[in-house]
């Protein structure tokens, strides 16, 4: 990706992160979006990633660090446009922004703040394009590197400025309908399978009923990889092209299938959570629908248990 012609830099969560793509080779910059407030700072420009500061304290936090370090700290001021989250609103963020450009030491390099409801009111978003826009004219910092917008953006280049901060693109996803090809693909394998007789309950809860003899699989799987309970009694998976129902509730590291919606299916068989396979497309935004969740969180979620496969 790094050779990619439009990845101008990285953006990570956390100065772990980034640590994480400099140990890996990666030389383009590295923006971590993390307050400093808490954060081992001496790392992190040892390895020359650009810092967030959303206050003077911060930054003086920063040029503190980049002395000892022997070094200058580049930064990026965060400022609140409208999500109510970090960073101050324009008019407290000016006075901030004045204040770090005076300090010697801290290079500010880059403005930014985040959109709200990119996919949702239109008025509101315009609005704080507007504000960013106005803020970085006012305060001359129009030739930084400016970014408001995630990957949902594509429809308002209005919103774009200098970079777009692709996230869940990076997995083949949008919150909305499937726009991209996925390269995100969970899955496990079924480990045993069984009849059951009508009314017999199945899993912690007896929140499934059998409401006639049946056949019952057991996936490999459960909430410690990802898949979490919210699931349980609502998502469908995908075995040999076939969509099977997930009875009950979802298990730590196990989840139980109606193994009658994929006939022919055996222990050992690939079950699809998410994502592409020859044998079907499940994509996570209508999985993430159904549970009443948002395809971050099931990027996220499946974490350092499940085995991880790259294909170039």
């Amino acid at each position: 990706m790094e050779n990619a012609e439009a990845v101008g830099g990285f953006a990570v969560c956390t100065i772990k992160e980034g640590l994480d793509l400099r140990q890996h080779g990666i030389k383009l910059p590295i923006l971590s979006m993390t307050s400093v407030a808490n954060e081992n700072l001496q790392p992190a420009l040892e390895a020359d990633l650009t810092l967030t500061v959303l206050t003077t304290q911060d930054a003086v936090r920063v040029k503190k660090a980049a002395e000892q370090a022997g070094r200058r700290a580049d930064v990026h001021l965060k400022i609140d446009t409208g999500l109510g989250r970090l960073g101050h609103f324009p008019e407290r963020a000016a006075v901030e922004l004045k204040a770090i450009q005076e300090m010697e030491g801290v290079r500010l390099t880059g403005v930014y703040s985040h959109l709200a409801d990119i996919d949702g009111n239109a008025e509101y978003t315009a609005e704080q394009g507007r504000l960013f826009t106005d803020f970085c004219r006012e305060c001359g910092v129009e030739d930084l590197l400016l970014h408001l917008a995630p990957s949902g953006v594509n429809h308002r280049p209005e919103l774009t400025f200098c970079a777009v901060r692709i996230g869940l693109a990076l997995f083949g996803a949008y919150q909305r309908e499937q726009q991209l090809e996925p390269v995100m693909t969970l899955k496990s394998r079924i480990i045993f399978k069984k009849k059951i007789p009508q009314g017999q309950s199945v899993s912690y809860g007896r929140t499934f009923i059998a409401p006639h003899d049946m056949e019952v699989a057991v996936v490999g799987a459960g909430y410690a990889n990802g898949f979490m309970q919210v699931h349980s009694n609502t998502a469908e998976v995908s075995v040999r092209g076939h969509r099977a129902p997930v009875l009950g509730v979802v298990c730590m590291d196990q989840l139980m299938i109606d193994a009658d919606a994929a006939p022919g299916c055996e222990v050992g068989d690939e079950v699809l959570f998410f994502g592409l396979t020859p044998e079907d497309n499940l994509p996570i935004w209508e999985v993430a629908t159904r549970a009443g969740i948002i395809p971050y969180e099931l990027c996220c979620l499946a974490g350092p248990l499940n085995h991880r496969t790259f294909l170039p």
